[in-house]
C-alpha cells in the first residue's frame, strides 16, 4: 500500500475462507485424490464461478482508508468483511498468482479518489517577498503612466484653441500616451531578479548533493536534491513537532531483553541508558561479549543463554512458562512470512511485531506457515499447529493485540500481548510476579526500550462458544462495529495471567 499511506511493509489481505470451497478445485498429480493436501495444485473452477452468488452490504463510500465495515450474506450465512478482506485501487498484490473479486466502490466512489485534493501552493517567504515587491512596482508603474496620460490629455486640451493642427480626440491622447510611459518605464520591472533567484537556488542545490557531511557511507550514497527550491524551503522550518519512531530513531527494532516470571534475561546496555548512567553519576557496566557478537538476526541482539538454559532445565520450575512466553511470541502476531529455511524473512506492518517474531524464531520457536485459519511453528524442530479462532487487533484505544488459538491437545487459549496499563487492568487477582515485573518494565524504560506485557488464559470450549456468538454479531453489524467489537473483546480479556514482557531498541539517529 505505498502509494496509498507510503508504508513498504507487506499487509495481510485475505479472503472470507468460506468463499474458497465454493470457487476452487484441487487437481491432484498423483491421481490418488488426496482432497486438497499440500502437493495438490489449487485451481479456479469457472463452472463454479458461474453458479456463484452473494450478497455484499456494506457502508457508504468515504475516505477512511484503514477502515471496512461490511458483510458477505452466503449461503443464508453472514460473514464479517473488515479491511482485511479489501484491495484498495492504488495497491498492490504480492505473493498470490490470481484473485477473484467484486468491485466495491469504482470511479470518484473509491477511497484513493475521496482522499485526493490539490496540491497546496508551497512559496518560500523571499518568494512571496519578491511577488508583494513586484506587485508594488507594478502599481507604481501603473499610477506613473496614468498621471503622465492625464498631464497630456490636460496639456493637449489647453493649447487646442492656438494648435488648431492637432485633432486628435483627449481619449486617443490619453491611449497613446498611457502605452508610450507603458513601453518607457518598464525597465522598473526587475524581471531579471527571478532569473537571478533561481540561478542561485540552483547552485545552492549543487552544494547540498556535493556536501560531506551528508554522505550515507552504507549505501555509498550523496543527498539528492530533487527540487531547487529545498535550500529556502529548508530555511522557512521555525518548529520541528516529533514522535520517536522513525524520526529521532531510525525505526530498526532489535529484541535486546526480556523477562519471564520472576526472571529478567539480557545483557549490555542501550546509547539511552548509558546517558541515563552518565547523568546520573553511576558506573557504566559494558558488556564484554558485545564486541565479538555477531547477530543471527538483524532484528535480534539477545545475548543471553541463560533463557534456553532455564528451559531445557526440567529442575526449573519456570521452564514451561518460558515455553509458552516463546509460543506467544510467535503465535500472536499478524506478521506475514516470505521463504523458508534459511531464507525466511518476515513482513509485518508493525516492525516491534517483526522483532519479536524474528527474536522466537532465533530462539528456536520458528514460525514459517500462515493460512486464514491456522499458524505453524517449528518448536524446536517438531512442527506444531495452532487454528486460528479469533484475532483481536491493535488499535490505539486497546494498546494490546490478542489471538485466541486451539492447539494440538484442543485447549483454547487466548494469547495477548501489549501496554502495561492495559494488561496489568485485566490480569486474574494475586499474581505471583507482578511487582518484580513492573520493577523490570522501569528498568527497560530508563534505557529507551519499547516494553510490552505478555499474558495468557485457557477459555472453557462452553464460555468461547457463547463468546463467539457475541463476537460474530458484533462483527456482522455495520454500524459502531468497531465500538462493538472492543465491548466484546472486553468480555473475554480478563482473568489473565501474566508471563513476561519484551524490550525492544529503536536505535536513535
Amino acid at each position: 500500500t505505498s502509494n496509498l499511506d507510503g508504508e513498504t511493509n507487506l499487509k495481510i489481505r485475505q479472503a472470507v475462507p468460506e468463499t474458497n470451497n465454493p470457487l476452487t478445485t484441487f487437481d491432484d498429480p498423483s491421481g490418488q485424490g488426496n482432497d486438497g493436501a499440500d502437493d495438490d495444485k489449487e485451481t479456479l473452477n469457472l463452472s463454479r464461478l458461474i453458479d456463484f452468488k452473494a450478497t455484499v452490504v456494506c457502508e457508504a463510500p468515504n475516505n477512511r482508508l484503514n477502515t471496512f465495515d461490511g458483510r458477505l450474506e452466503l449461503q443464508g450465512k453472514n460473514f464479517s468483511l473488515t479491511n482485511k478482506q479489501i484491495l484498495l485501487r492504488g495497491a498492490q498484490l504480492r505473493q498470490t498468482q490470481w484473485a477473484i473479486g467484486c468491485v466495491i466502490f469504482s470511479g470518484y466512489d473509491t477511497k484513493v479518489v475521496k482522499n485526493s485534493s490539490r496540491a497546496p501552493s508551497k512559496r518560500s517567504n523571499i518568494e512571496k517577498r519578491t511577488n508583494a515587491f513586484i506587485v508594488v512596482i507594478l502599481i507604481l508603474l501603473v499610477s506613473l503612466c496614468i498621471l503622465s496620460s492625464a498631464m497630456q490629455v490636460i496639456a493637449v486640451t489647453s493649447t487646442i484653441e492656438s494648435s488648431w493642427y492637432l485633432t486628435q480626440s483627449t481619449g486617443l491622447v490619453f491611449v497613446q500616451t498611457f502605452a508610450t510611459y507603458l513601453i518607457l518605464l518598464s525597465t522598473m520591472v526587475p524581471i531579471s531578479l527571478y532569473v537571478t533567484l533561481e540561478i542561485v537556488k540552483m547552485l545552492q542545490a549543487f552544494h547540498i548533493n556535493w556536501d560531506l557531511s551528508m554522505f550515507d557511507p552504507e549505501s555509498q550514497k550523496f543527498a539528492l536534491t530533487r527540487s531547487s527550491g529545498l535550500n529556502e524551503e529548508l530555511g522557512q522550518v521555525e518548529y520541528i513537532f516529533s514522535d520517536k519512531t522513525g524520526t529521532l530513531t531510525q525505526n530498526l527494532m532489535e529484541f535486546r531483553k526480556c523477562s519471564v516470571g520472576r526472571t529478567r534475561y539480557g545483557k549490555g546496555t542501550t546509547e539511552i541508558g548509558r546517558a541515563a548512567a552518565l547523568r546520573a553519576g553511576k558506573p557504566i557496566i559494558e558488556d564484554e561479549d558485545e564486541k565479538n557478537w555477531v547477530k543471527p538476526d538483524p532484528m535480534f541482539n539477545f545475548r543471553d543463554k541463560t533463557l534456553l538454559e532455564n528451559m531445557h532445565d526440567p529442575n526449573n520450575d519456570e521452564s514451561q512458562l518460558i515455553k509458552e512466553y516463546l509460543t506467544l511470541l510467535s503465535v500472536c502476531h499478524t506478521v506475514v512470512p516470505e521463504g523458508s529455511g534459511d531464507s525466511l524473512i518476515y513482513q509485518s506492518a508493525s516492525p516491534d511485531e517483526a522483532a519479536l517474531v524474528a527474536a522466537a524464531k532465533c530462539l528456536g520457536f520458528i514460525f514459517h506457515t500462515r493460512t486464514p485459519k491456522t499458524i505453524e511453528v517449528s518448536i524446536e524442530g517438531k512442527n506444531e499447529s495452532f487454528q486460528i479462532l479469533n484475532v483481536l487487533e491493535f488499535n490505539a484505544d486497546r494498546k494490546r493485540m490478542s489471538v485466541i488459538v486451539k492447539n494440538e491437545d484442543d485447549k483454547i487459549i487466548l494469547y495477548t500481548k501489549g501496554a502495561d496499563s492495559k494488561i496489568y487492568s485485566r490480569l486474574s487477582p494475586n499474581q505471583p510476579h507482578e511487582q518484580t515485573t513492573l520493577e523490570y518494565l522501569a528498568e527497560f524504560a530508563s534505557e529507551g526500550l519499547r516494553t510490552l506485557c505478555c499474558a495468557k488464559r485457557e477459555i472453557p470450549f462452553e464460555e468461547w462458544e457463547n463468546w463467539n456468538n457475541i463476537f460474530e454479531n458484533a462483527a456482522n453489524s455495520i454500524e459502531e462495529r468497531q465500538k462493538k467489537l472492543d465491548e466484546a473483546a472486553e468480555l473475554i480479556e480478563k482473568d489473565l495471567i501474566l508471563i513476561g514482557t519484551t524490550a525492544i531498541e529503536d536505535k536513535l539517529q
